[in-house]
């Protein structure tokens, strides 16, 4: 079992495990709708879990792949309901509240018209931006079915990635804090979001968006 003194994520993921795996998805849809705690942090600790037996590793992945991808379809979905001008405020209060700024959600808008195949699968690859890509696509009313099948290998990167290392953590010692794993998580992923975002940036001047450069 995990440990649970001075380890909130801990604690959380003993409370989930009680719920099985129907747990771990609903903590998945809360993750991608209500994001209190950093992805990287659940999935760290889900696959500490994984690795105290809470439940398989195949199994931690499915059920946080399902959860994930069901939050996606959900903020899409409401995005597609509420019409252009609802959705842009939702997404515009989303990324406040996130504290994204005004320009990476117009980058994202941006990459998303000038190549959706590939900036839907980059998206599920940078925190924050990963959970206002599904609503910045039904602002700009993308094909759902392409996005989907695009969104969904880069959730599977990033939830792997991630339960990955808490596995191995929690393979490699039985005592393993999940909250100090998950700050020491977060700094090289720091790194890694800067690569990404440099890259990003680079496909986007190779791809510039047609009605930025048409605009008056």
């Amino acid at each position: 079992m995990m440990t649970l003194a001075a380890d909130p994520v801990g604690q959380l993921m003993a409370w989930i495990a009680m719920h099985g795996l129907l747990g771990l998805a609903a903590l998945a849809i809360a993750e991608r709708l209500i994001p209190v705690l950093p992805s990287y942090a659940v999935l760290v600790a889900v696959g500490i879990g994984a690795a105290h037996g809470e439940w398989s590793l195949p199994e931690a992945l499915a059920a946080t792949c399902v959860g994930g991808m069901t939050g996606c379809l959900l903020f899409y979905s409401v995005g597609m309901m509420l019409g252009q001008h609802r959705a842009a405020a939702l997404i515009d209060g989303s990324a406040r509240l996130m504290r994204l700024p005004p320009a990476s959600v117009q980058n994202i808008a941006h990459g998303l018209r000038a190549n959706q195949h590939r900036y839907a699968f980059i998206a599920q690859l940078i925190p924050v931006v990963r959970l206002i890509a599904p609503g910045m696509a039904s602002l700009l009313r993308l094909r759902p079915l392409g996005f989907i099948a695009c969104t969904l290998p880069g959730l599977l990167l990033w939830n792997l990635l991630f339960i990955g290392i808490g596995h191995l953590a929690g393979r490699w010692a039985d005592s393993v804090n999940a909250s100090a794993l998950a700050l020491q998580t977060f700094v090289v992923l720091l790194a890694c979001e800067i690569f990404i975002v440099a890259t990003w940036r680079w496909l986007a001047t190779r791809h510039p968006d047609p009605q930025r450069n048409s605009a008056p």
